[in-house]
């Protein structure tokens, strides 16, 4: 099941999604919860048709970056708000290991359903 749905946290149906899920994990680093990890052994290669390493397409063609900038931006608050939301749900499976009970706190079950 992909990220956003078993999480309850969905990302916006944008051009720059990635832009979106790197600045939730930037801000969940900001929390104390550096979730980020780079994979030597892993390349993520920008086909891009500029430099022709592709052809242009119906992706490029109906993207609009300035809408996509915007959008970003407006979600600023949502994000930052997902961030927190991971923090809490990661700081109670932390204090539910400790326990030794495998379960997260209610509030966090709830907002997380």
């Amino acid at each position: 099941m992909p990220w956003g749905l078993k999480s309850g946290l969905y990302l916006p149906r944008s051009g720059r999604f990635g832009y979106h899920l790197f600045d939730i994990f930037k801000q969940l680093a900001k929390l104390g919860h550096d979730r980020i990890r780079y994979l030597d052994d892993v390349v993520f290669e920008h086909m891009h048709y500029v430099i022709g390493k592709a052809a242009c397409d119906s992706t490029y063609n109906k993207r609009n970056q300035r809408a996509d900038d915007l959008l970003f931006i407006a979600l600023d608050e949502d994000r930052s708000s997902k961030a927190k939301l991971l923090a809490r749900y990661i700081k109670s499976r932390a204090g539910s290991q400790l326990a030794g009970d495998g379960r997260m706190s209610d509030e966090t079950e709830r907002v997380v359903k």
